[in-house]
């Protein structure tokens, strides 16, 4: 009685294993949460001809149970069919084992009681979705091959939580891919000959069920994908406004909300601005400069919104990039100075832009310390750099500036470099500059609202 107890009981063991991994397969589990699953949306309409006030995010779209409410009713309304496919497959004759057919089946599938979303990978479409449903429970009663007849039947329940990790398309709304497993097998003899063999299970069922789960892969597909993605295609999709227009820039999950930031994508140069002006330098500057090749110009404008770093209005250093096309006329004496005439086109017109410039090439006179060193720079006079250029704007002047740096011998006397007349080909000069120098220096090149700028 004994060793056909046992027969029966593997023979349990291993229906109990199809039963709860009918169209399953293996992924890790994850974390539960709980609570409403939803969505907001942010969006930065941005505009470049006023780029750093129209930056900023807004909420276009909350939905806190979106998600949660969608998927759920679909799971709901799909709870039944997917216990009569699985009845209906493993009702088949000879499925456990030759002479084991299971009969006076129950399949009860529990709620979704953990829905939990992942983080979006930049650039992509897609988020990461858990699901745990928890409360499932197959019971069914074998038959067996021994001369003992249906008394001998095994009559065994078992129950179970299965978990769907996925991918979640934000546009259009779909499950796009998933994995599932089954944990928390829980077993439970219904009648004397499965008692018996109960006690027995880790001997002799120990591996059956990885087995019969893989197989019952090939024959049924139970999880209602399908349902669910009907169900998603139906909502009327908060980013279809702004799929052609707009990039996604980033996401967060707060609290079971999943918030999506879109901004404008980067616009173009349109071209047809410039702006004119002179460069001067007086006479009595104690600097040398051999024509009007040792000025460089450079204009940078910004193209984009600045990236949200953290919702709801955290953001990042704007985007720039560079524009321009520089051309000099000849140095011209004026007297008591020198003057280099400039213009500069195919700037964005009516887009704010900010013109900088250096000075290569300069000597400064100054001989009397061998530690002085001279910067030599240019600042705007009187407009600070920033232009929102026009077809042909004048007047976007500016002037060399001198500034002599003292810096101690580092080391060694003997060891330390003299002046060279340019205080940029020594490294002593650049530990001067860069300490003393180039910070109010560098406020003047640098956009007021943010001091760092993403370069493209």
């Amino acid at each position: 009685m004994l060793v056909s107890g046992l027969i029966r009981w593997r023979a349990s063991a291993r229906f109990a294993s199809a039963a709860v991994a009918l169209g399953l397969v293996t992924i890790p589990r994850p974390a539960r949460a709980s609570g409403p699953v939803g969505l907001e949306v942010l969006a930065q309409t941005w505009s470049p001809t006023d780029p750093q006030k129209t930056e900023h995010p807004s909420s276009v779209y909350k939905n806190a149970s979106l998600f949660s409410d969608t998927i759920g009713r679909a799971w709901d309304d799909a709870r039944v069919p997917v216990c009569e496919a699985m009845k209906q497959q493993l009702g088949k004759a000879d499925l456990v084992a030759k002479g084991f057919t299971l009969y006076d089946m129950a399949c009860t599938m529990g709620h979704i009681d953990s829905m939990v979303l992942g983080q979006k990978a930049y650039g992509s479409n897609d988020v990461q979705l858990n699901l745990v449903i928890s409360g499932n429970s197959f019971e069914a009663t074998s038959t067996q091959p021994s001369v003992c007849g249906k008394s001998c039947d095994a009559r065994v329940s078992v129950a179970y939580t299965v978990t769907l990790a996925t991918n979640l398309r934000l546009y259009p709304f779909k499950i796009v891919a998933g994995a599932i497993t089954v944990s928390d097998v829980r077993l439970d003899p219904h009648n004397a000959v499965a008692g018996v063999a109960s006690s027995l299970d880790e001997f002799f069922a120990k591996g059956h069920y990885k087995t019969l789960a893989e197989n019952a892969l090939s024959v049924t597909k139970a999880l209602p994908v399908d349902a669910i993605n009907v169900k998603l295609a139906a909502i009327q999709n908060p980013l279809q406004p702004y799929v052609d227009t707009y990039a996604s820039i980033g996401s967060w999950v707060r609290d079971g909300l999943l918030i999506v930031d879109l901004a404008t994508k980067p616009v173009p140069n349109p071209g047809g601005g410039s702006i004119s002006g002179i460069i001067s330098w007086a006479k009595s500057a104690p600097v040398t400069l051999a024509d009007c090749n040792s000025f460089s110009l450079a204009a940078r404008w910004q193209d984009g919104p600045a990236p949200l770093q953290s919702p709801p209005d955290t953001l990042g250093a704007e985007p720039s990039v560079s524009a321009g096309q520089v051309a000099m006329q000849p140095v011209i004496d004026r007297g008591d100075h020198y003057e280099c005439g400039y213009s500069m086109a195919q700037l964005p017109l009516h887009y704010p832009t900010f013109v900088s410039g250096t000075v290569t090439g300069a000597r400064g006179v100054d001989t009397k310390n061998d530690y002085t060193f001279m910067y030599v720079g240019l600042e705007p006079t009187a407009w600070g750099g920033n232009v929102t250029p026009v077809a042909a704007a004048r007047g976007f002047d500016f002037k060399v500036v001198t500034r002599s740096v003292q810096s101690k011998p580092l080391g060694n006397v003997a060891q330390a470099v003299k002046n060279t007349g340019d205080p940029m080909k020594t490294s002593v000069a650049q530990t001067a500059v860069q300490s003393q120098v180039a910070p109010a220096v560098q406020r003047q090149v640098v956009p007021a609202a943010r001091a760092a700028a993403v370069v493209r």
